[in-house]
């Protein structure tokens, strides 16, 4: 009889697969700081495939569970200097925009795609947004920014999405460089981010009782989560995944990846399987985090946004 464990997450790439004896193309290993690391090092978050091309190199960009990020032409053969073509991929594989990069720069016009769809277009100079326009949101069509800013980077951008109460933020140069207070028209509480240069210096919250929030708090980004302790979702994954006897009898075992909305209020939908070994291994994942219920929203700068979450769910048998 074979023993069933269920991992949350792969803590360490295998790359063994992924760049095989007799590739011609240069692969290397980058931290979330683009650090370049060994590529069995813990701290890998991104991959880069470079495979020479005429007058260039084409580089693909994997996560660390080797799904695509982006594709873009590069004039050197370590992948540090982006000139021509940019094209830029969502979590679940859709193209959402083709950019053009000049000496490392983003210049001219930039494409932005929504369900393999051109929606809009916008234009960069040396780097940074130029003229009028509107910034959408990574997961859909819905316009979250308006902006209007001089060949300079100079002006202004006027918030228009859902989450926040309308505010304006001005750009010195192509950076943020003004205060903001982000509130939420659904919760009572608020933070105030000072930005100079683009960079945070400063952020001050408050709860809904008015009360003064921990920087440990206010976070840009905190992810969805499944509700409860730490290893609540472990817990949850093994009390109710079955592995599937079709999988147990081929020996089929692996990874599943499964992309799905969080909304602000924590109610989950539009589930789709972005990679997996099998059929019937997704099925099972599927259903697995389907029936798992409301999960604890993400929040940007401590208010509830939100979020298309990847999870992967690992079916391993020994």
């Amino acid at each position: 009889m074979k023993f069933l464990y269920l991992f949350l997450f792969l803590t360490i790439i295998k790359t063994d697969a992924f760049c095989q004896q007799g590739d011609s193309a240069r692969y290397f290993f980058e931290n979330s700081k683009a650090e370049r690391v060994e590529r069995n090092d813990r701290s890998v978050s991104r991959i880069l495939k470079v495979v020479p091309v005429d007058k260039g190199y084409w580089v693909s960009q994997f996560d660390r569970d080797r799904t695509l990020q982006s594709e873009y032409i590069t004039s050197d053969s370590l992948a540090k200097i982006r000139s021509g073509i940019y094209k830029e991929y969502s979590a679940d594989q859709q193209l959402i925009a083709i950019r053009q990069y000049r000496n490392n720069e983003l210049n001219g016009i930039a494409y932005i795609y929504r369900n393999d769809t051109l929606v809009d277009s916008v234009s960069y100079k040396n780097n940074h947004l130029v003229g009028k326009g509107f910034i959408y949101s990574h997961f859909s069509k819905d316009k979250t920014y308006e902006f209007s800013l001089d060949d300079n980077g100079n002006g202004e951008m006027k918030y228009i999405g859902k989450f926040f109460k309308p505010f304006t933020v001005k750009y010195l140069n192509g950076k943020k460089h003004d205060i903001v207070l982000y509130e939420s028209p659904k919760v009572k509480s608020k933070t105030e981010v000072t930005y100079v240069d683009g960079v945070v210096e400063k952020m001050k919250g408050w709860d809904e009782n008015g009360n003064v929030i921990s920087q440990d708090s206010l976070r840009v980004i905190k992810y969805a989560a499944y509700p409860g302790e730490a290893n609540a979702w472990r817990n949850y994954l093994s009390r109710n995944l079955k592995y599937p006897n079709e999988a147990i009898a081929k020996e089929i075992e692996g990874v599943v990846k499964v992309i799905f909305t969080v909304d602000e209020n924590g109610v989950t939908s539009d589930f789709k399987v972005i990679s997996s070994p099998h059929e019937v291994l997704s099925k099972e994942a599927l259903r697995i985090i389907t029936q798992s219920g409301n999960w604890l929203p993400a929040r940007e700068f401590n208010l509830p946004v939100e979020f298309r979450q990847i999870q992967p769910v690992v079916f391993r048998l020994q």
